[in-house]
């Protein structure tokens, strides 16, 4: 599998040895940049396969991703990357159902029209939020929403009633305790993001996915990487705390085997990060112990039949704890042309809370 030559490398970085701490997709895809410039790559997994979140597994012989995922428009540096790989005939556009499950009713939610009939919300309120929406998807300007919360933005925009229908469930399961302090940036990210989806403002938004899920694209790089010289992906590979000795890091250590190099790139969490350079006072480590972190858990079945037409459902009802379903084979056509129904339970928690069992769900 080939790739296009990088028109010019950094001056410097030809024949380095570079140390990639983490092999999901940001880990992969920074290993196949450094080696096209001509760099010595070793990339090192805490766990047993490759992918990170975007790793899979195979539920009767087939591909399945451990968490869901689906292709934006705008999501240009993957779409890129996909093409550079050769893999543009695997990756593929459908538009989308979503609906809205509110107090026990069904509700449509996949277009203006639908928007307008959600009776849920004062009619006013019901253009404002489309009006909004329109609004959010030609904006390009979000750094003065980084200083205002999402709340206080959302009230003033849509309305209270819309307010506590459509975003506070979203806001509040998801973040909790602190969801009146997440910023506007964030929400106007994840409208923009989706409504860029839609050629027109009247269509469904369009989705992409991958003829295996994420395993498409993972397995690629992996594959990738494999055969080039000076390349070594590393599984099982336990890295111990970093010796940072005149601002670089010279040698990486794990539990069996050591390291030399030129540099490191760390693609893991920001609190694991902090966990392997302990002790740094400089100011970037100061402010990454102030981000909260928050974990996932993330719920599959394997069902019998559909869960229902939609590919996204939202979710707020009193009865119920979580605040969507995502079933992944209402997208994702190879998955039902497999006979599967993959049905994602997404449940948000601090990651101080203990979780006593991680299990997939197949129902009997």
């Amino acid at each position: 599998m080939g790739a296009p030559p990088i028109k010019a490398r950094p001056a410097g970085l030809a024949s380095k040895h570079v140390v990639v701490i983490g092999a999901g997709l940001a880990g992969l895809a920074a290993a196949y940049d450094l080696v096209r410039a001509g760099c010595r790559v070793t990339i090192l997994e805490g766990a047993p396969h490759f992918g990170g979140l975007a790793s899979s597994f195979r539920l009767e012989g087939v591909p399945v991703e451990r968490f869901y995922h689906f292709i934006c428009r705008t999501d240009r540096h993957l779409i890129e990357l996909v093409h550079e790989l050769g893999l543009e005939a695997r990756l593929q556009w459908r538009p989308a159902s979503t609906a809205f499950y509110y107090q026990g009713r069904y509700f449509p939610f996949a277009t203006p029209l639908d928007l307008l009939r959600f009776s849920a919300v004062p009619w006013p309120q019901r253009i404002r939020f489309g009006l909004h929406v329109a609004h959010s998807r030609h904006r390009s300007h979000w750094r003065e929403l980084d200083r205002i919360p999402a709340k206080q933005w959302l009230i003033r925009s849509v309305g209270r009633e819309a307010y506590e229908v459509i975003w506070h469930p979203l806001l509040k399961v998801k973040f909790g305790d602190d969801h009146d302090r997440i910023s506007a940036a964030w929400v106007w990210h994840r409208i923009w993001r989706v409504a860029q989806s839609r050629r027109h403002l009247w269509e469904r938004e369009t989705f992409g996915y991958l003829e295996h899920g994420s395993a498409t694209l993972v397995e690629a790089l992996v594959e990738w990487l494999r055969v080039r010289p000076g390349v070594r992906l590393v599984a099982d590979a336990r890295v111990e705390p970093l010796r940072v000795r005149n601002d670089r890091v010279a040698e990486v250590q794990t539990t069996t085997e050591r390291f030399e190099c030129d540099a490191v790139v760390s693609t893991v969490a920001l609190p694991v990060l902090d966990r392997l350079v302990p002790g740094r006072t400089d100011p970037f480590f100061e402010k990454i112990r102030q981000v909260r972190y928050i974990g996932v858990v993330c719920m599959l079945l394997s069902l019998h039949r559909p869960f229902g037409p939609h590919f996204w459902t939202n979710i707020n009802d009193s009865r119920i704890s979580f605040n969507g379903v995502i079933e992944q084979s209402n997208l994702n056509d190879n998955l039902s042309a497999s006979g599967l129904h993959v049905l994602y339970v997404p449940f948000y928690l601090p990651t101080f809370e203990p979780i006593k069992q991680l299990f997939f769900c197949k129902s009997g």
